[in-house]
């Protein structure tokens, strides 16, 4: 959504946020011309953001005040939100003020492909039930709203849409972007040793498990290799302790969360990424690498096989088949040829199809069919 505001500002719109304050951020700024407001109470994230009622509800409060105020001064085209809390304030704002309303959606969680979802989540360490209750009340609710129209991230979370509640406000897809004046070309490794990297939250879909299983195999093969995990979440205890039991304390970092400069720079300095995910909406982080000329390794599913060709711009693998991505990591880290060229397809494809210009001018047209009538492409 930043990167959403900032390039439409770029482009002349007139841009205003409302977002939930974190610690030591201020509650008004102007950023790069797109005015941000942070209201509620201030959290401190760590990859996760809070489950308790006390919290979402002060969000929900300021934020529905506060964006009431300013529609009631200000002349607005559009009202678009992020899903959960944010798209029930966008839809009471929408039908309060009669302006178009756009919500978008990242992912699907409680279709019956996903299992037990919610039940998973709740039981990781410091969410406990609430956490998986809540998420799972919000999901269903915000799914059966009535915006203008839903924007879906992918054709994955789009049929997903449509398999849980088939709704009759058209589903249109447009996915992230990438802005490319941030990842110039060529990036050479400074570091000779084998390195892959990990970045994304820390919690159970993200199937961290098998990555380590994984990678204790490889530690075995290729003696210089390296795996760096970038992120925070509920998880980051019981996968210290994981590094700990496997005896990979010497090979794995857990690097927390980092500065976007200090995560590219690690991304540039890593052979590759992977992304052994469970469940995902999309993969913006393959974007950053494709972007810095680095290939991918990510899990067999819907939303990645649609960036990700397999063998192509890196390799797909079976979720749960550490034995698999063992074999692929070791085949990448052993063959710097085939790195290079897969990262340079990579960057082939970002700069097709996911450039900033690109998909904000999709955003935009988003924009103008809600404003005006026009089919959106479903």
């Amino acid at each position: 959504f930043s990167s959403i505001c900032q390039n439409l500002a770029r482009r002349g719109h007139s841009v205003t946020v409302i977002t939930q304050r974190l610690l030591g951020t201020p509650e008004y700024e102007e950023n790069s011309f797109v005015r941000i407001f942070r209201v509620g109470k201030p959290i401190d994230f760590r990859g996760t953001l809070p489950s308790d009622l006390s919290t979402n509800l002060s969000f929900l409060i300021h934020a529905t005040t506060k964006a009431t105020r300013i529609l009631s001064e200000e002349k607005f085209d559009i009202i678009h939100s992020n899903t959960y809390v944010p798209a029930l304030i966008g839809q009471v704002c929408s039908s309060l003020f009669r302006i178009p309303h756009i919500i978008t959606v990242h992912d699907v969680y409680f279709n019956e492909e996903q299992g037990h979802f919610w039940e998973s989540w709740s039981k990781q360490v410091q969410l406990g039930p609430m956490g998986g209750r809540v998420g799972q009340i919000m999901e269903q609710i915000v799914i059966r709203l009535k915006p203008t129209l839903f924007h879906a991230v992918s054709h994955s979370t789009r049929s997903d849409i449509l398999r849980a509640v088939r709704p009759k406000i058209p589903v249109a897809v447009v996915p992230n972007a990438i802005n490319l004046e941030e990842y110039p070309l060529p990036v050479n490794k400074k570091s000779k040793s084998a390195q892959a990297i990990y970045i994304g939250r820390l919690v159970f879909y993200k199937n961290l498990g098998t990555l380590l299983q994984a990678f204790r195999d490889v530690a075995a093969t290729v003696k210089d290799a390296q795996l760096v995990i970038v992120g925070d979440g509920p998880l980051r205890r019981w996968l210290a302790e994981e590094v700990d039991r496997l005896g990979l304390a010497n090979r794995v970092r857990l690097a927390g969360v980092l500065k976007q400069s200090d995560k590219l720079e690690l991304l540039k300095d890593s052979d590759f990424l992977v992304q052994p995910s469970l469940v995902e909406g999309f993969g913006m982080v393959i974007l950053e690498a494709f972007a810095t000329g680095r290939p991918v390794l990510v899990s067999r599913i819907p939303a990645l096989e649609e960036i990700v060709n397999d063998g192509v711009e890196g390799f797909t693998f079976s979720p749960f088949d550490a034995d698999e991505l063992a074999l692929k990591m070791c085949l990448l880290f052993e063959n710097e040829t085939l790195r290079s060229e897969m990262g340079r397809l990579g960057r082939d494809k970002v700069e097709r199809f996911y450039s900033s210009p690109l998909i904000i001018s999709k955003i935009e047209d988003l924009y103008r069919d809600a404003n005006f009538g026009s089919r959106v492409a479903r």
